[in-house]
């Protein structure tokens, strides 16, 4: 699964101006560095297929059974998430994202992830049916099976896009090659963080910073939740 993406390099607003879309004031107010976007917060998302616009969306999606859900399987995405005409593909734009792997103790091991070209976007779906003027629309972040740095930490990954092209012909036809995705995935530049990260009151600089008992690695190949794929 994916519980925490930022965008601490790119600015918001650089993003609106390339795809030539304007910012409205509940835009304005996330155009700032952020480092642990975590779910329950508003973050700017893109929707659309001919025509684009930049909206803020809040993290999580509430199900029928009452829990909120946070990421959604690519596998079941036009079946289960998307029958709904007031729901719609989306795409987020990020600088990276954090994983945590278990296999190294009993408590979990957070990792960024960086995109190694800058900006990026991660697959979302975006949900218009109750939408807050003064907080958004409610998303989740769509997630695939793990591949590249990503397989040795967890066996879900974000769906993410390391250009425009292939996200708007996801964001178009709902349709992506794992070729691609694996490439993406294999370029991404890895660190071991610590657990100030967990606390989402934190959003810092020193959330992203190396763990200091491990330095910066080359790894090859969020905390469990009612937040869990769907």
């Amino acid at each position: 699964m994916c519980g925490r993406f930022e965008l601490s390099e790119t600015p918001l607003h650089l993003v609106a101006k390339s795809l030539g879309l304007m910012m409205d004031e509940t835009l304005c107010s996330l155009d700032r560095r952020r480092f642990n976007i975590a779910p329950g917060q508003r973050f700017a998302c893109v929707r659309g297929r001919r025509e684009l616009v930049m909206t803020a969306a809040v993290w999580g999606i509430q199900g029928r059974d009452g829990a909120t859900r946070i990421n959604a399987r690519v596998e079941g995405l036009e079946s289960v998430w998307l029958g709904s005409p007031a729901r719609a593909r989306a795409l987020i734009p990020a600088d990276g994202f954090v994983e945590w792997n278990r296999s190294t103790g009993r408590r979990a091991a957070p990792s960024h992830l960086r995109f190694a070209g800058g900006v990026s976007w991660l697959g979302a779906v975006l949900d218009l049916g109750e939408r807050d003027p003064s907080r958004g629309s409610c998303a989740v972040v769509v997630t695939c099976e793990a591949t590249g740095r990503v397989a040795p930490l967890h066996g879900r990954m974000p769906l993410m896009f390391g250009s425009w092209e292939h996200a708007h012909h996801w964001l178009h036809v709902g349709s992506y090659e794992r070729a691609t995705l694996t490439r993406v995935a294999s370029t991404l530049e890895v660190t071991p963080i610590s657990t100030r990260i967990n606390a989402t009151a934190h959003d810092d600089p020193e959330c992203l910073n190396p763990r200091e008992d491990s330095p910066q690695l080359e790894l090859f190949g969020p905390v469990e939740s009612k937040g869990a794929d769907a």
